[in-house]
């Protein structure tokens, strides 16, 4: 519960500073054990707050700039919970809301950034990859979030750690008290014999329109994410080890019908106990709480649980009516057998609760329930799931029959008349079905006449206008039935010829905002190109609008006629329903609703959704045909990826599980380098971008759509890796679209955690694809293939090959490495990954133009006199290429970029490429700034600016806007300074 006070005219003066005990070093936090009572209030009453003590050494992210506003913080642990005090400085203009209030806790942060914030990380041991975040702002807890590390901004886990907090403000000082059950945390075996981990971060809002930053009392260098450098924590408590349970549900559980007609919820929960090694017996009690709008119920089971071994439990709750409520929130505990109210495990989750009798899932035709005239299908097939208890299946009869829309007599009917009916009924009803609507309708009724009943529309479709664009069985993309590998980018440029780079497919933002003239005109324009689009479904006026609103009938129509006006283009691909609707939130049935209609209107092209963070995969799935998450792993520079590259096979994997083998799943990898995010972020090399390629063929994407093109122009690992790795997934399509083989790949080396493999059979010859997400190389890797037997592999794209014999071989795998291999002899493909690499590496090597004194490769800095949000970071304008732009903000005249040379350096000529008619170069020197030289220019021609040679560590380049249009930002592409 959230317990939230007002605040007090008396508590400024009830905390000064001398009332705290001395504030500590940096370094590592001693959480003392406390067993006095207290009540989170936010008024530091008790006196142990004032013995204990305090941190206080909070800097700038990034920088060892002092803090924008004052912080500190302390640490104490109770018997069941951890205290955590925070007292900060605070702006009381910048809260949007003064009053105390409960938030719900979800995964989106919606006014992030708006007003003041406290985040806090605590990481069970020192070893752990896991950690919870709890998000405060000055009306109280608005989320809280299990977070793993390696997954970063994407990777979140619905939490609700039931802490309790309070917060206060009070003469621009803000008070914040919580209390967080020890038993919420996600422990691991370590979590009862290590220090955890601990740090708290600062979100410092600016009422003048400048970013947001934030502030850290740990050594972080990037983001708050880097869990490895959190501050190590020090608890005086002796029984963490009761708290080593883990307990959760295994699905979602389900609403069936019982004997007595009465709805009941039925749930299994799987336990464990985090323990290194032992099998002892615990006995337990796991208690749980349905809380529905219509009240609560709960159930519990008295169980013995094995240590190091995961336990499931049964849990059915009685729904007070047969008109079950649409949700409700889960919570459950586990406790020891003799105190069984001490909860030593808490979970907490909303359910569905949707009762459906029956459900039917048409499994022939695989797709859309529609028939395709390039199917020859003769028998619709389908599996029936009944949500009632078995005894009521007890001699009951089902009967599913296929009507003709229009016509009440069955063209198929199927009777199945069981002495025990199963829950689960596979349906075969033959019949080849004619141009129309069909519904299959399906029966069960017992024999005193109660019966359930419910139906399913069937369509046999005409030839397609243009193009049939469809998804078969094994989650294929099929082209008039042929299958199609998707392809290309996110974003798109004139000149490009997609043939000579194998792209087939691509998609440009916005293009809505536009108007549906433009959009028509770019799609012609890539039909010309043999290019096929991703083309956003809505109309302007509806365009990223109304977004948390369910659809008015009048808007239904807006989007009706607006795919009316696109469906029988013949560049168009697929719909793209949204971009990281998670963000918004969007309304999960506004977008349910939305790609209901375009199938009504379009039966011939699918619909896409893309989601960033982990969670919304699960939550937006239902709205698309496809879902393609972009799990970016965000490559930092001198480093690897923060988030772990890994993360593009986790959230694929959550895809196929969110999908439940009933959509297509392709992949948006990262292919820019996210300046935005921040200066040290990078593209990923070569190397990585291949990793993430492979990680999704291993994981079964079976389109990739990467972001972005235009970032291309300025990373030579881009612009000569990526041609390769889009020829090299057309060579591989075939491999590519193959489903999994049974056949399961044996793989022994030292550590296997981070290989990832995949077997695909192309006719009579197998493909092997195997990825190291791993930094680190893995040495000598052993497979064992039993089917291979005696064989040679080419390994594809290394022009080498390896002898297996009795189905095993071995090879190396380096960090990041990535092997396909073939038994097909004649596979052949002219260039190489070395030859690539090697390529990429001369490449980057001739970037430093002889004599250009500003390169970055020699150590000069560049500074900008402003920096527009969502352009290009001040240092891509001394790397080498000219294909990035800088933008200054608008209204800023005269904007200027400064070279910092490492050291005085002799200069005597300016050059940039840059849209600014006007300009002026002033050197620094120890009376500060002079002119140099002043000049014009037409507005698409270089800066060029020769002067008398100066002795300088700066040089400062100012351009104006004068002669521009209003509207026209200044931009810049590269500067650079030489000697003469």
């Amino acid at each position: 519960m959230l317990n939230l006070i007002r605040k007090s005219t008396s508590l400024a003066a009830c905390l000064t500073a001398a009332a705290f005990a001395p504030i500590i070093a940096e370094g590592q936090i001693e959480a003392p054990s406390i067993s006095s009572s207290y009540q989170i209030d936010g008024s530091f009453a008790e006196p142990f707050w004032k013995q204990l003590e305090w941190q206080d050494s909070f800097h700038a992210l990034k920088s060892d700039a002092p803090a924008p506003d004052a912080t500190r913080f302390t640490v104490a642990v109770t018997d069941d919970a951890l205290l955590i005090g925070i007292i900060a400085d605070v702006d009381k203009g910048l809260i949007a809301n003064k009053a105390n209030q409960t938030t719900v806790a979800n995964p989106t942060l919606v006014g992030y950034g708006k007003e003041p914030g406290l985040e806090l990380f605590i990481a069970p041991s020192a070893d752990s990859d896991q950690y919870g975040q709890w998000y405060v702002t000055t009306a109280g807890l608005a989320n809280d979030i299990w977070r793993k590390a390696g997954t970063g901004a994407g990777g979140l886990t619905s939490w609700r750690s039931q802490a309790e907090v309070a917060s206060q403000v009070n003469d621009g000082k803000w008070f914040v008290e919580m209390a967080i059950p020890l038993a919420a945390f996600k422990y691991t075996p370590e979590s009862a014999e290590q220090d955890w981990r601990i740090m708290l971060g600062r979100v410092h809002p600016r009422k003048d329109g400048r970013p947001v930053s934030y502030s850290t009392h740990a050594p972080l260098s990037d983001n708050f994410h880097e869990l490895a450098n959190y501050v190590p924590l020090h608890m005086e408590h002796s029984g963490l080890e009761d708290f080593l349970w883990m307990i959760r549900p295994v699905n979602d559980g389900k609403v069936i019908q019982g004997t007595n007609g009465m709805l009941e919820y039925q749930l299994e929960i799987v336990a464990d106990r985090m323990e290194k090694e032992g099998a002892e017996f615990r006995d337990v009690q796991i208690d749980g709480t349905l809380e529905t709008t219509q009240g609560a119920v709960e159930a519990s089971s008295m169980v013995a649980l094995k240590s190091s071994r995961s336990s499931m439990v049964n849990l059915t709750f009685p729904l007070s009516a047969k008109d079950a409520p649409k949700t409700g929130t889960l919570k459950l505990s586990l406790a020891a057998k003799e105190l069984p109210n001490r909860a030593l495990a808490l979970h907490v989750q909303d359910v569905p609760l949707d009762f459906k009798p029956i459900s039917i899932h048409v499994t022939q035709p695989a797709y859309r329930n529609s028939i395709y005239a390039t199917e020859d299908i003769d028998a619709i097939e389908a599996a029936v799931s009944l949500a009632v208890a078995p005894e009521d299946l007890r001699n009951a009869r089902l009967t599913a029959a296929l009507y003709a829309s229009g016509n009440d007599q069955p063209v198929a009917i199927q009777e199945l008349d069981m002495t025990n009916l199963q829950s689960t009924v596979r349906l075969e009803l033959e019949q080849k079905l004619a141009v129309g609507s069909y519904q299959l309708q399906v029966s069960v009724q017992k024999p005193d006449g109660t019966q359930w009943q419910t139906k399913e529309l069937i369509r046999s479709l005409p030839a397609a206008p243009y193009d049939e664009w469809r998804i078969d069985a094994d989650k294929v993309l099929l082209r008039n039935g042929e299958p199609f590998l998707p392809y290309g980018w996110f974003g798109w440029k004139t000149e490009a010829d997609p043939a000579i780079e194998g792209i087939n497919t691509v998609h440009v933002y916005h293009l809505p905002n536009q108007g549906i003239e433009k959009t028509l005109a770019f799609m012609d324009r890539m039909a010309e190109e043999g290019v096929v689009c991703l083309t956003d479904p809505w109309p302007a006026a509806l365009y990223r609008k109304n977004q948390k609103q369910p659809m008015s009938v009048a808007e239904e129509e807006q989007l009706r006629q607006y795919v009316r006006r696109l469906r029988d283009h013949k560049a168009l691909l697929a719909y793209y329903i949204y971009d990281e609707p998670e963000f918004v939130p969007v309304l999960p049935e506004r977008l349910n609703r939305a790609y209901e209609i375009i199938q009504e209107e379009d039966p011939y092209h699918p619909c896409i959704i893309l989601n960033m963070q982990f969670d919304a995969i699960d939550r937006y799935a239902s709205a698309a045909d496809i879902i393609m998450p972009d799990p970016y792993p965000s490559f930092r520079e001198n480093m690897g990826p923060i988030s772990g590259i890994v993360k593009v096979a986790k959230h694929l994997k959550e895809a196929k599980r969110a999908s439940e083998g009933r959509q297509a799943i392709w992949v948006t990898p990262q292919a820019f380098e996210w300046d935005a995010q921040t200066p040290a972020a990078r593209a990923p090399n070569f190397l990585e971008l291949r990793n993430q390629q492979i990680q999704g063929i291993v994981t079964g994407s079976k389109g990739f759509i990467w972001w972005i093109y235009g970032r291309q122009l300025n990373d030579k690992n881009l612009e000569l890796g990526m041609p390769f790795l889009a020829r090299e997934a057309q060579l591989l399509k075939s491999a590519i679209l193959s489903p999994d083989v049974e056949e399961e790949l044996q793989i022994s080396a030292d550590d296997t955690s981070h290989l990832h493999s995949a077997v695909r059979k192309v006719g009579e010859h197998t493909y092997i694809f195997v990825v190291n997400t791993s930094p680190e190389s893995m040495g000598a890797v052993n497979f064992h293939l039993p089917s291979l037997g005696t064989t040679a592999l080419q390994v594809v794209s290394e022009k080498r090959n390896l002898r297996v014999g009795n189905g095993k071989w071995r090879d190396t795998f380096e960090g990041y490495a990535a092997h396909v291999y073939t038994t097909d002899p004649h596979y052949e493909f002219g260039q190489t990954v070395l030859a690539v690499q090697r390529r990429i590496d001369e490449s980057l090597a001739t970037l430093g133009k002889p004599g250009n004194l500003a390169f970055r490769g020699l150590g000069a800095e560049i500074e900008t006199s402003t920096h527009y949000e969502f352009g290009t970071y001040p240092k891509r304008l001394n790397d080498g290429y000219d294909g990035r732009w800088w933008q200054a903000q608008q209204g800023k005249d005269p904007a200027w970029i400064q070279i910092n040379f490492p050291s005085a350096t002799e200069v005597g000529r300016i050059v940039a490429v840059t849209n600014a008619r006007s300009f002026e170069v002033q050197v620094k020197d120890t009376r500060g700034w002079k002119t140099v030289y002043r000049g014009e220019k037409p507005a698409h021609t270089p800066v060029v600016a020769p002067f008398t040679p100066q002795t300088t560590d700066t040089v400062r380049l100012l351009i104006h806007s004068a002669g521009n249009r209003s509207s026209e930002r200044i931009t810049a592409q590269e500067i650079e300074a030489y000697a003469n």
